[in-house]
């Protein structure tokens, strides 16, 4: 993935009294529309990680001439995130990009932040502060599902028997890939949507096995996501079946270029970080969105187009 030359700002600020802070009581957001030059604050979770740096690239690319972005990079440690969230408080900045360093949510660092008076949106964060911004950006779980469906339907000629694996947390994806299946594709039966809730590795390959093994007639198995398919490709050993999944892992590359998998959803960085830029300046255009949660439509990968968007080095990391 391309990574963007940036200057990670993580020094203090200069302490700068906002004066949105006397506004914190109001029971309405509303950011006013200087025209001036803006600086915001994007608080990120790991630059150790490429997908961030995307996330960044996007964003860039979406903001408006004079305007610039500061990046504080919390390196997955709460108490660097708490620090940053004190800086940014005080940075007088005009909006805020933020990404959890803590999966439980940081929904103190959120409130915090949500304090000062300036629109912030949140990127691919823990779904524990989904609704505590002014904006959330996400991947279209739901297209995700429908879109990989719709790729291993398409592969099957439009007809035959498919077994579906999912648990409650990819709930939308298996409803997509169902939908897909309904509106599309009404010769193509599912023989059976099979939990894998709370399974570990060994227990989905011997669950993917057992079911498979029950269901010869099977042409077609669609997975929630990548580390569920890793599993569940082991567990059919030698038996030839197309599959795919709803979101990339990191044996994805492998699996597609050995012809094992399919296809598979990509959650583009780019993407959200350009979306999450168009959401900020939206939100000082028209004040709080009716719908705070913005979904990105994912990107199918196959052998055709992986080579794009996930290499070789990429793949493990």
């Amino acid at each position: 993935m391309k990574k963007s030359f940036l200057t990670i700002v993580v020094a203090v600020l200069c302490a700068v009294t906002c004066i949105a802070l006397n506004g914190c009581g109001k029971k309405t957001r509303s950011f006013q529309e200087t025209g001036a030059e803006k600086t915001f604050a994007y608080i990120t979770r790991d630059l150790q990680n490429d997908y961030w740096y995307d996330v960044i690239d996007g964003i860039e690319n979406g903001l408006k001439d004079g305007d610039s972005l500061i990046v504080y990079d919390c390196e997955f440690d709460a108490d660097k995130e708490h620090d940053h969230v004190e800086e940014v408080l005080n940075g007088g900045f005009d909006g805020v990009f933020f990404t959890s360093a803590d999966y439980s949510g940081s929904e103190k660092s959120l409130e915090a932040l949500m304090k000062i008076g300036v629109p912030v949106v949140v990127i691919d964060a823990s779904s524990v502060v989904k609704n505590k911004a002014d904006a959330y950006i996400e991947t279209d779980r739901y297209q995700a599902g429908y879109q990989s469906m719709s790729a291993l339907a398409q592969e099957m000629g439009g007809e035959g028997n498919v077994l579906l694996f999912s648990d409650e947390a990819n709930r939308e994806r298996a409803d997509g890939a169902k939908a897909a299946l309904e509106e599309q594709y009404p010769k193509i039966a599912v023989l059976e949507e099979c939990s894998l809730e709370g399974q570990d590795a060994y227990q989905i390959r011997m669950t993917v096995k057992e079911t498979a093994d029950r269901y010869p007639d099977a042409d077609g198995i669609w997975f929630m996501n990548g580390l569920a398919s890793d599993n569940g490709i082991a567990g059919l050993g030698e038996r030839k079946i197309l599959v795919a999944d709803a979101r990339s892992y990191d044996s994805s590359y492998y699996l597609i270029e050995d012809g094992l998998l399919l296809a598979t959803t990509f959650d583009d960085p780019i993407l959200h970080g350009e979306e999450a830029v168009k959401v900020m300046y939206r939100l000082y255009a028209d004040g709080p969105l009716d719908e705070r949660t913005v979904s990105v439509a994912p990107v199918v990968l196959d052998k055709k187009n992986i080579h794009e968007y996930v290499t070789e080095d990429d793949s493990g990391s």
